[in-house]
């Protein structure tokens, strides 16, 4: 397996597996969002070793999961194994909490600085997948009014008890709020089946200048973040990859335009009436660009340590034997 799994895991991992196999879960043709249904295929496993195609539209460049999972299968899947496999429990924690608390004091100070010129204060926040509610909490102690939905019930059940204005379901949930000045998609896109049809939902949840926040593993960063480890990157739940273009393509057919990006991917985006003109990504870009990590990996995995990690592992290594020698000069110089 690509990354290191633990005994929870194992047992999430395997019930997939054999659910498969003996069809109680079951795949359907995910055809591109471009309406292409042929593509080249990057992986035929993901990250733990569950069978799952990913895809490449030679047409526009955007990266699925074909075939996948169906509705009722997804459903399952989410609310039986998804948090074991990825998190290996099923229940939040306050590790978990204060996790997403962290990723949201970075999201608050960029959208800040980006977008509101650090008058964040008073703005009204939807998160949709928001877990346990860390990254709300954030902008909670900044002075925002928050709101989010969720389909884990304990992890929404966690947030309450911090008081956070959580609830149960999909972004349908949240109109009973009202609608909000920023909405954010913290690692949620990627997950869905159908994204167009969400974002246009979504719309209708922002204010008139408001702004969709989205963040998910850019296509591109896996130089970076996966250390050039293309099966460390795929996700059973993830249905699609994207790269910026390819984003900003999807969110265009919506009604949205970028106003703040890169490949990581971070991405800030306004509504803007009707539909606006689409970019395709050059496939032949992607394909080599993953021949590239790949011959790479090496590379990659050796900038991830820093020089003092190496002073220290060496330090380390080699102390317990400078130790040794020291004491032995010591006493031959002694006598």
């Amino acid at each position: 397996m690509a990354v290191p799994i633990t005994k929870a895991m194992i047992v999430a991992r395997n019930d997939i597996v054999r659910k498969m196999k003996n069809g109680e879960y079951r795949t359907t043709e995910n055809p591109c969002i471009c309406g292409k249904i042929n593509g080249i295929i990057l992986a035929e496993n993901d990250r733990y070793d569950i069978p799952i195609k990913t895809v490449l539209c030679e047409s526009c460049g955007l990266v699925r999961s074909d075939p996948y999972y169906d509705e009722n299968t997804l459903g399952q899947f989410y609310s039986k194994e998804y948090r074991p496999l990825y998190t290996g429990t099923d229940k939040a924690t306050s590790e978990f909490f204060m996790s997403q608390k962290t990723f949201g004091r970075i999201i608050k100070n960029l959208l800040s600085e980006k977008i509101f010129n650090g008058k964040l204060t008073g703005k009204r926040i939807f998160e949709i997948g928001c877990g346990a509610g860390g990254i709300l909490e954030a902008f909670k102690e900044n002075g925002n009014e928050v709101f989010g939905c969720d389909y884990g019930r304990s992890y929404i059940e966690f947030g309450n008890t911090r008081n956070l204005n959580l609830v149960e379901g999909s972004a349908e949930t949240l109109k009973q709020f009202g609608t909000a000045d920023i909405v954010i998609l913290n690692h949620t896109l990627e997950h869905m089946l159908k994204p167009q049809e969400e974002l246009e939902r979504i719309k209708t949840l922002l204010s008139p200048n408001g702004v969709l926040y989205i963040a998910l593993p850019g296509i591109y960063s896996i130089h970076d973040t996966y250390r050039g480890d293309l099966m460390g990157y795929l996700q059973n739940a993830h249905v699609w990859y994207f790269t910026l273009k390819t984003l900003n393509s999807l969110l265009a057919k919506s009604g949205f335009e970028l106003i703040y990006g890169n490949e990581i991917i971070t991405a800030i985006y306004k509504s803007k009436s009707g539909t606006n003109s689409t970019e395709t990504e050059n496939s032949k870009k992607i394909l080599d660009y993953l021949k590239k990590t790949k011959r790479l990996r090496w590379y990659y995995a050796l900038k991830k340590f820093s020089f003092r990690h190496v002073a220290f592992e060496t330090f380390r290594l080699t102390g317990p034997l400078y130790r040794v020698t020291r004491g032995i000069y010591r006493k031959l110089k002694q006598k």
